[in-house]
């Protein structure tokens, strides 16, 4: 199983607030276009450039060519992906059984970008999406929620 590294993170960049949660080795944020996950990502990597957020590798499409393998091979890592849907299904990528291969990486945590994440072995519950409220992004979790009220069981 993957390895939890961290319960989450907070920062700031620019005006906004940026809190996020994670409450397993392999947690998706997943969404439509334009609830902004590519801008969380862009913040996260800015604050990763300047070494404000460490042990963070950020996947993209400017890198993913060069920085992905790399750091499946790293150790105690946050290993974030954005547009996971299209990058992990690029070409001969689109052959791998990505949910195992993070599954089995006992050394990384993963935070996917995503439209949906099961298919990379994200449970239900670690399933989330965006919500952004009087200055402050923070990721929810939906399922969880609906679990705790007794909505569902």
């Amino acid at each position: 199983m993957a390895k939890m590294i961290t319960d989450g993170f907070c920062f700031t960049h620019g005006d906004k607030q940026f809190k996020i949660r994670l409450t397993s080795p392999i947690v998706a944020i997943n969404g439509d276009s334009g609830i902004g996950k590519s801008f969380l990502f862009d913040a996260i990597q800015q604050k990763v450039f300047a070494r404000k957020l460490k042990n963070i590798i950020c996947i993209d499409y400017t890198n993913y060519e060069l920085v992905l393998e790399p750091a499946l091979k790293s150790k105690g890592n946050l290993i974030i992906i954005d547009n996971a849907d299209a990058i992990l299904t690029e070409g001969d990528w689109a052959e791998r059984n990505w949910g195992a291969e993070f599954e089995a990486d006992v050394n990384n945590q993963y935070l996917l970008f995503a439209r949906y994440g099961g298919r990379y072995h994200v449970k239900m519950e670690d399933d989330s999406t965006l919500q952004y409220s009087e200055g402050t992004f923070r990721n929810v979790y939906p399922w969880r929620e609906l679990k705790e009220k007794g909505v569902i069981r």
